[in-house]
């Protein structure tokens, strides 16, 4: 028997799809439960990437606070040091959002497929809003792969004169960069750009919505989803 987990008071309860997959033929209950493991988890990537952009506007607001303070401080070291963690978090923030996205297609890629494994479900699913998402997913970050392989492999980028030549891009190398919000790193030639604000959070949020709307008989049991694009100050 296959139980899922239920949540604590005032958390998501992913507890109240158990009657669906109690309901499904035994040989489908593996194969239903990483169905739900992968539809909670499209939304907890959601999180992940709304964690990445609220970091940024925590490291914009401290680096604002940073440049008011007077040139002429008697602390100037304790200031360059805040400086220099800031920029740490733009890198982290950065890389953890390109790998996000990268988890996401995956896992709306696993989501599709898995079906092959649930035939008693197959016609309750709307195929064309699954197509839909995994097209505006495409559209939105077109180079999700790329991103991700030059930000998982960033060392081996610059691990030798053949290999940083065949990844420069017009003579150039921008080894995890980060401005005006845009997460940079250059691979096979190009460089590969991420946006990280509400805007990129909110179409992520989107395109999880029309993922859970393709189950129309288990949707409203699914983790509820923020689709504002709206920075929350």
């Amino acid at each position: 028997m296959l139980d899922l987990a239920i949540g604590s008071p005032g958390v998501y309860d992913v507890g109240f799809l158990q009657p669906f997959v109690d309901a499904l033929p035994p040989a489908e209950h593996p194969g239903a439960m990483v169905l739900i493991f992968n539809l909670v988890q499209i939304s907890r990537l959601v999180d992940d990437f709304g964690a990445a952009v609220a970091l940024l506007d925590y490291v914009e607001k401290s680096a604002a606070d940073v440049n008011a303070v007077s040139p002429g401080t008697s602390k100037p070291i304790e200031i360059a040091r805040v400086v220099h963690v800031l920029r740490l978090w733009n890198g982290m923030a950065g890389r953890d959002a390109a790998m996000t996205v990268f988890h996401f297609g995956k896992t709306l890629a696993a989501i599709r497929s898995g079906l092959n494994s649930l035939p008693s479900i197959i016609d309750d699913v709307e195929h064309t809003r699954l197509r839909a998402a995994a097209k505006r997913f495409r559209q939105d970050f077109p180079n999700f792969e790329k991103t991700r392989n030059g930000t998982g492999h960033r060392a081996e980028l610059t691990a030798s004169v053949n290999s940083l030549s065949e990844h420069l891009a017009g003579g150039e190398f921008i080894f995890d960069g980060l401005e005006d919000r845009t997460y940079t790193i250059t691979y096979e030639g190009s460089h590969r750009t991420l946006v990280i604000d509400h805007q990129t959070r909110g179409n992520l949020a989107e395109t999880a919505n029309e993922v859970f709307a393709a189950f129309p008989k288990i949707s409203a049991n699914l983790p509820p989803l923020n689709l504002s694009k709206a920075s929350p100050n």
